[in-house]
């Protein structure tokens, strides 16, 4: 029974859980806080403000009428009405309401009896119409018991607080739908965008790489993430391309140092002759190295390939390291009449990790002296250049095909007809391509006809 698990759809994100529609209800309920209190002070300064000025109005009225006398008299309460009524008789409503309730003098005949604040609707009829004035009126309390009531017309205070309410319950409508309207367009795509990433995930997750999530142009938060996935899946297809080559190749590259390395012992064992079985086990060890450096350099472009060192970098001198290096090879490139030429720009510095740069020019110098023929020529320059750091490694061998270099960077990727007979792995060039990257930089083959042209460009410090 197998256990592997079907692959299911990714279910996307319910509308009312999706970031966009969310923020769009945040706004909303911040846009109406902001709404009210912007509202409120208007409403505190326009309605707010007729209220109080009318209520200081009769308060000044109500002053005047009384004059300051705290044992006052109905007949000089009524003088002083009659006196400020000739003043404005219009614009002032006074009442002056015995104990018992009876109104003795004033312009209504039934004020509200209550000593305070009040409002009030007066009704006026008239021979053409009728009309509802709104009072606003406060009521004072005499010594003997009975009541001073003076209002005022408030008609246009209650007109405009009518008006603002409604422009409040409008505004707070109005902006309630469109955050709740914006927050569904915003939601739904969201939820769109997130349904083609997980469309694209579902299928990578099937084994198919070769889709990408789409970018709408906007540079949006979902632009920058479909772009880093984007990316991660372009790497993930390499990788698995590159486990597939690789399987491939390892079988292949395999075979033949297995096969020779079984045939020797099977003829040992058919042939016991010792000095024949010495041969054979010293055939077999030099198979089983061949084996095993395989798998090391296996082992070492996977742990170069992971960044697991780009913790140890450190500042390095490339120029001395060149120099060491020239040092070391130059006498055996020097043989059956080749020429080295060195052009080394001193103080060459970055950041990288000294073990694994002498390893990738080693590399790429090996392989130039494998190939380069008696007479020829070897050259390495080193210099800085407005990309950083820039080393030519050129030879005049065979040289490689522009058509075939992709080829030649590839794991096993051998190009010549003798490759399997030479020694060798085909990881050289592989793992110097790698140690480039991981430091920052990238290796790039020119074909010099005769010979090859290796470029390491590289960041410097």
């Amino acid at each position: 029974m197998s256990s592997e698990r079907p692959v299911t759809a990714l279910a996307g994100p319910r509308l009312r859980h999706t970031s966009g529609f969310r923020l769009a209800v945040s706004s909303t309920v911040l846009a109406v806080v902001a709404a009210g209190l912007v509202l409120y002070l208007i409403y505190y300064g326009t309605v707010g403000l007729i209220n109080r000025t009318i209520e200081q109005q009769i308060i000044e009225e109500t002053g005047e009428i009384v004059d300051g006398q705290s044992q006052a008299t109905p007949a000089s309460l009524v003088a002083n009405m009659r006196e400020e009524s000739a003043e404005a008789p219009h614009a002032t409503i006074m009442a002056l309401v015995e104990p018992d309730g009876r109104v003795i003098a004033g312009n209504i005949s039934h004020p509200p009896l209550v000593a305070g604040w009040s409002w009030y609707k007066l009704r006026i009829s008239s021979e053409d119409r009728k009309k509802t004035e709104l009072i606003r009126g406060h009521g004072v309390r005499l010594a003997d018991g009975g009541l001073l009531y003076v209002g005022k017309d408030a008609t246009i205070f209650s007109i405009l607080r009518d008006r603002m309410d409604d422009v409040f319950g409008i505004s707070f409508l109005t902006l309630t739908m469109f955050g709740v309207g914006g927050g569904v367009l915003l939601g739904r795509g969201a939820a769109s965008r997130v349904k083609d990433i997980n469309r694209t995930l579902l299928q990578a997750m099937a084994g198919d790489f070769s889709h990408r999530v789409p970018r709408t142009g906007r540079d949006d938060e979902f632009d920058h993430l479909a772009k880093g996935i984007n990316v991660m899946l372009e790497r993930t297809e390499i990788l698995v391309e590159n486990i597939k080559q690789t399987g491939n190749e390892i079988a292949h590259d395999l075979r033949s140092p297995m096969a020779r390395l079984r045939s020797g012992l099977e003829l040992a064992l058919i042939e016991p002759d010792r000095e024949q079985l010495i041969e054979a086990v010293a055939l077999s060890i030099v198979q089983t190295d061949q084996i095993l450096e395989i798998f090391s350099s296996l082992l070492r472009l996977a742990q170069i390939e992971s960044g697991a060192r780009r913790s140890s970098f450190t500042r390095v001198d490339l120029s001395g390291l060149l120099e060491n290096l020239i040092e070391t090879y130059h006498l055996s490139i020097e043989t059956r009449g080749r020429t080295l030429l060195t052009a080394i720009t001193p103080d060459l510095m970055l950041q990288g990790d000294s073990a694994l740069l002498t390893q990738m020019l080693a590399n790429i110098l090996q392989n130039a002296e494998k190939f380069t023929p008696d007479g020829g020529r070897i050259s390495i320059f080193a210099m800085r250049c407005e990309a950083g750091l820039e080393i030519q490694m050129e030879d005049t061998g065979p040289g490689i095909p522009d058509s075939l270099h992709a080829t030649a960077l590839r794991r096993f990727g051998r190009i010549i007809d003798t490759a399997r007979t030479t020694p060798g792995a085909g990881l050289g060039l592989p793992l110097a391509v790698a140690i480039a990257e991981l430091h920052g930089g990238k290796l790039q083959l020119e074909d010099t006809a005769p010979g090859l042209r290796v470029r390491i460009l590289l960041p410097h410090t």
